[in-house]
């Protein structure tokens, strides 16, 4: 089982819709949606599409980052709404630093009539303590552990088959033209279940850093997932970034179009690869109706690809 966390802005929402219950089985992949947003236009339109097709999500009722960050009436008023909208909404709360045993079970008792899971993000309580009273709750479908921010022993104490791995394999760049042409990426969707996990999670192409908006670009880096070979159980990522420039100016849409040309190179050498991906035929498709297209549009297809791609393998 694959769940991608995915922050609640407009191009990932699109990427879920488009992708969810139409090119990947919704029982297979369950995203996590951090809410970032207060206009909540995009994420009512993901709920309603997928209630179209059976299909929900983990919802984190305690966002991090954002503008629903602590604004508990904001997001009240956001889950009843979602909950009218979809009948397959499932609720996930963020244990972080500050998070304390009284939190977490008020919040399973609240959400007792929905399926539920705890992203353990810190050690702030005793995992014996949090096990044990954590495990008299039914609705308690899924424990998800932050890779780097938990330690083997603690995820010991919980029930394995509820156990789920977050990474964050993305290698971030502060700058667009540092990232390498080719980097290792991830084994976890070979080996989550030999290593004890009912499934796996990361934040597919974009990693966990978070910014409500990019400034202007000197370079467009377009990051592509792919099964690496020879090697064998590895999925590396390519960073097809456009032409190099000392200084900022050139519009967005041409630095785009010099990276996606080189995507489409890399496609067209290897095309049986992803004759399972409709998100790169989406990116031929641009590329060779000369289509400008924006920055966030590409990021949408590239999770589309990342999704597809885990889905891929699962099915094999």
């Amino acid at each position: 089982m694959y769940y991608p966390l995915l922050r609640g802005k407009q191009f990932e929402l699109l990427a879920v819709r488009e992708t969810l219950g139409k090119h990947v089985s919704k029982d297979l992949v369950i995203p996590i949606i951090e809410p970032v947003n207060a206009n909540p236009r995009d994420i009512f339109k993901c709920a309603i599409e997928l209630e179209k097709v059976d299909a929900g999500f983990f919802l984190i009722v305690n966002p991090q980052v954002g503008d629903l960050a602590n604004n508990y009436k904001t997001l009240d008023l956001l889950i009843d709404q979602l909950i009218e909208k979809n009948n397959h909404l499932k609720f996930a709360f963020w244990i972080g630093d500050n998070a304390n045993v009284q939190q977490v079970e008020s919040f399973l008792d609240e959400y007792s009539n929905f399926d539920t899971g705890l992203i353990h993000a810190s050690r702030s309580i005793d995992p014996v303590k949090l096990s044990g009273f954590v495990s008299e709750f039914d609705s308690l479908d899924v424990n998800f552990f932050l890779s780097g921010k938990i330690h083997p022993r603690y995820i010991g104490y919980f029930d394995q088959s509820k156990k789920v791995l977050i990474e964050d394999p993305f290698n971030r760049k502060s700058r667009n033209a540092d990232y390498p042409d080719d980097e290792f990426f991830s084994s976890a969707v070979f080996n989550y279940s030999s290593n004890g996990f009912a499934g796996f999670s990361d934040f597919s192409t974009i990693g966990n850093a978070y910014s409500a908006s990019g400034g202007p670009a000197i370079t467009s880096a377009l990051h592509f997932t792919y099964e690496k070979k020879p090697q064998v159980d590895e999925i590396w990522i390519r960073h097809f970034l456009s032409d190099y420039r000392e200084h900022a100016g050139e519009d967005a849409s041409t630095l785009v179009s010099e990276s996606l040309h080189k995507l489409a190179q890399f496609i067209n050498l290897n095309p049986r690869d992803f004759e399972y991906s409709k998100a790169c035929e989406e990116f031929m498709l641009i590329h060779n109706s000369g289509e400008r297209t924006s920055l966030g549009k590409i990021k949408k297809i590239s999770i589309k690809h990342h999704i597809e791609l885990m889905h891929h393998i699962l099915t094999r």
